[in-house]
């Protein structure tokens, strides 16, 4: 019983709806889909979002617009885009290509893969500064380190004394063992 239910759902959705349809561009007939799958739309999702940051994960969202643009072209028609950037930018810039696509394809799937690809970037953001936190913890917590070997190291020896080994340094440019001396002096 439940496959003949099956049959029927995907009966009555292949009746209803018919997923391509051709569009005339100036003359080019350009078959686009109205949805895309799932696999498409994480890739879809994912690839913007790497169009997005550097290799040094900088967010550079001016580039997020042309990055879903690409996508709308490759995932939902049957478009070649050139190769170069330049030339996609200004085929999906100086003519009216995405405008006359993005107005045969499905809103609400498109409205979902924005923010899907708005969330993953706050996400990617997210992810960074928790990141950099965690080094920047590390970090003070080796700072910390390091003062405490400071002061165990120099400790009773007081900053007029520190200064007086740096003048002794800077006026007499003294040679290595005179500073030595001079500190093991304070030190006593």
């Amino acid at each position: 019983m439940a496959k003949k239910i099956k049959n029927t759902f995907e009966d009555v959705m292949n009746a209803m709806f018919k997923n391509e349809e051709v569009i005339d561009w100036n003359g080019v007939s350009i078959s686009v889909k109205h949805t895309i799958g799932l696999a498409e739309s994480l890739d879809f999702v994912k690839s913007v979002v790497e169009s997005c940051f550097d290799d040094a994960g900088v967010y550079m969202p001016e580039l997020r617009d042309f990055a879903f643009r690409t996508n709308v072209i490759r995932k939902y028609t049957d478009i070649a885009l050139p190769v170069e950037a330049e030339k996609q930018y200004a085929l999906l810039y100086c003519t009216n290509l995405y405008g006359s696509i993005i107005d045969a394809v499905d809103e609400g799937q498109i409205s979902v893969i924005c923010q899907a690809i708005d969330d993953k970037v706050v996400y990617e953001c997210d992810t960074q500064t928790r990141e950099i936190r965690t080094r920047l913890d590390k970090m003070i917590e080796s700072l910390g380190t390091v003062a405490d070997s400071t002061i165990a190291l120099f400790g009773g020896i007081g900053k007029e004394d520190i200064e007086k080994l740096a003048r002794a340094a800077v006026d007499g440019k003294p040679d290595e063992a005179a500073i030595v001396a001079a500190f093991l002096d304070q030190k006593k």
